[in-house]
């Protein structure tokens, strides 16, 4: 993964990640995601990032902690990054298909 070091995206939730995915998630993946989102999200999130297919085909989403996603959308024109799912690669995509 890239990364230039300063902040050119702005990061948004959907309000689920906040109120489900983010207090479920392991004490110890919880720094690992974080550190993920501003090193990698804010700074270059399409480098960065996998292009999803199928139904999730406008979505990207990274790897952290070997077994955890991130799932997101793009935003380029007002540089921002929407967080559609965070969790496990066992259920995550399922997870962001009704999320979203």
């Amino acid at each position: 993964m890239k990364t230039s070091g300063n902040k050119q995206y702005t990061i948004e939730y959907l309000k689920h990640v906040l109120k489900r995915n983010l207090p479920s998630l392991p004490e110890d993946v919880k720094p690992s995601i974080k550190d993920a989102i501003k090193e990698y999200l804010e700074t270059d999130p399409i480098g960065n990032g996998v292009l999803l297919r199928k139904r999730l085909k406008e979505h990207r989403r990274i790897k952290v902690a070997d077994d955890y996603r991130i799932v997101y959308r793009v935003n380029t024109v007002k540089r921002i990054v929407i967080i559609v799912s965070i969790g496990h690669r066992d259920n995550i995509y399922k997870q962001a298909i009704l999320d979203y």
